[in-house]
C-alpha cells in the first residue's frame, strides 16, 4: 500500500515511473494485480497522479465527490419521501439559503478577525484573503530558509491549489514586489462572489434607482433605520447578500380522531431491484416448501414400474410385509369376531336356561299351593261332619 501510495502522489512525471517501476517489481509474484492495475487504473492516471492532477485547479479536491456529502446535506432538509414537488422545492431553496449564509458568515468572520504575528510581506493580504490560505502560504515562506533552489518546481501547489508555493514566494521578493490578492485564486478571496457568473450590460438609471430607495426609507421607522444602513453596507462591500429566510415545515398536531387509513412509507432508501425480488421470491418459496415438507404426514411407498433393481427389491419387500401386516390384522379380526359371537351365544344359552329353571319353580309352586288347598277343603268337610254328628 505504501508503494501505491509512492506512485499516486508523486510530483513529477520521472518519479512517478520510478515509483511504478518499484512497485511492478514488488507485484512480480503476483502477476493477476498487476494485469489489473495496467489494464483498469494506469490509463486513468491523469485523473489522480499528482504529476497530472495538479496542473489543473482542484483545490485539494481529487478523490471525495462533492454530490455524496450535497446529499447528505439535502437530506437534513427533506425529511421523507412523500412529500410533494411544492414541498420539496421549497426545502431545496431553504437548503441552498442555509449554506449561503453559512458562507457568507465564514466570509464575514474572516474578514473582521485578522490574524496577528504574521510576516511582513503578508501585511497587505490581511482583510482580503482567507485565513486558511494565508496559514498555507505562511507555511510556505518558512522554507525559505532551507529551500534547494537547483530542484525545478512542481507548481503542484500554485496551480493546483492557487496558493504560491515557496519557489513563487522567492521570485516575488527578489523582484522587491509585494504579495497581492491577484498572485491567489478567487476562491481564497473575500471579496468573490461565486453567484456572479455574467454581467448585465442593460443600462441602469441609477438616479431612479437611488429615488427609489430613499422613497421607501422615508417611509421606515427610524428605529430601523440603522439595521437597514448596516444591512446596505454590508451587500456594497461583498461580504453579504440578501437572502430571505424560511423557517424549516413542521407539520402541525392535528386534532380530531386519528386516520384509519395504513400510514405510507416515509422510506428515503431506493426500491428494490428486480433481481432481488426473485431472489426474495425463490427464498420465500424454498422456506415454505421446506416448512410443508415438515409438516406433511409419512406416506407409505408405492411400486415404481421405472426405476432401478434396488428400488425395486425393497418396494416389493415393503409391499411383502404390508400383505402379511394385513393378513395378521385380518386374522386378528376374525378371531375377535369369533370370540365374540361366542360370547354372545353363551349368553343367549344362560338366559335361556335361567328361564327355564323360572317356569320350573313356578309349576312346583303352584302344585304345592293346589295341595295345600285341597287339604284344607278335605279339613274343612271333616269338621263340618263332625259338627252334624254332634248335634245329632
Amino acid at each position: 500500500m505504501q508503494l501505491w501510495q509512492q506512485v499516486t502522489s508523486a510530483k513529477t512525471e520521472d518519479l512517478y515511473n520510478k515509483h511504478f517501476d518499484t512497485l511492478k517489481s514488488f507485484l512480480a509474484t503476483r502477476p493477476a494485480v498487476l494485469h489489473y492495475l495496467e489494464k483498469n487504473i494506469i490509463p486513468v492516471k491523469h485523473l489522480f497522479v499528482v504529476a497530472w492532477a495538479c496542473q489543473y485547479p482542484h483545490l485539494r479536491n481529487l478523490n471525495t465527490s462533492r454530490v455524496e456529502s450535497g446529499h447528505a446535506y439535502v437530506k437534513n432538509f427533506i425529511k421523507n419521501s412523500t412529500g410533494d414537488l411544492l414541498t420539496v422545492f421549497h426545502s431545496l431553496s431553504h437548503a441552498v439559503d442555509t449554506r449561503l449564509n453559512h458562507v457568507h458568515k465564514a466570509i464575514g468572520r474572516d474578514t473582521g478577525k485578522t490574524l496577528v504575528n504574521v510576516p511582513k510581506p503578508f501585511v497587505p493580504l490581511l482583510g482580503k484573503i482567507s485565513t486558511f490560505s494565508l496559514n498555507e502560504c505562511v507555511v510556505q515562506y518558512k522554507r525559505l530558509a532551507n529551500l534547494d533552489q537547483t530542484k525545478p518546481c512542481s507548481k503542484t501547489l500554485t496551480v493546483g491549489i492557487g496558493i504560491p508555493c515557496a519557489h513563487k514566494l522567492l521570485d516575488i521578493l527578489k523582484n522587491g514586489d509585494v504579495l497581492s490578492p491577484s498572485d491567489f485564486h478567487s476562491q481564497w478571496s473575500l471579496k468573490y462572489n461565486p453567484e456572479i457568473t455574467h454581467t448585465d450590460d442593460t443600462e441602469i438609471d441609477l438616479d431612479e434607482e437611488l429615488k427609489k430607495i430613499s422613497l421607501v426609507l422615508s417611509q421606515e421607522d427610524p428605529s430601523t433605520l440603522a439595521r437597514i444602513l448596516e444591512q446596505f453596507d454590508q451587500i456594497i462591500a461583498g461580504t453579504h447578500i440578501a437572502v430571505p429566510i424560511q423557517a424549516p415545515g413542521v407539520k402541525k398536531q392535528t386534532k380530531g380522531r386519528p386516520s384509519l387509513k395504513k400510514a405510507r412509507s416515509t422510506s428515503t432508501e431506493r426500491n428494490p431491484s428486480t433481481f432481488e425480488l426473485v431472489k426474495a421470491k425463490l427464498k420465500k418459496q424454498q422456506s415454505a416448501a421446506r416448512k410443508r415438507a415438515l409438516k406433511a404426514p409419512e406416506q407409505k411407498s408405492k411400486q415404481i414400474k421405472k426405476g432401478t433393481n434396488s428400488y425395486k427389491a425393497a418396494s416389493e419387500s415393503e409391499a411383502a410385509s404390508e400383505s402379511e401386516a394385513a393378513s395378521e390384522s385380518e386374522a386378528a379380526s376374525e378371531s375377535e369376531a369369533a370370540s365374540k359371537s361366542e360370547e354372545s351365544v353363551d349368553e343367549v344359552s344362560k338366559k335361556e336356561s335361567e328361564e327355564e329353571s323360572g317356569e320350573e319353580s313356578k309349576k312346583v309352586s303352584d302344585q304345592e299351593s293346589g295341595e295345600e288347598g285341597e287339604n284344607r277343603a278335605s279339613e274343612n268337610e271333616r269338621s263340618g261332619l263332625a259338627n252334624e254328628s254332634g248335634q245329632d
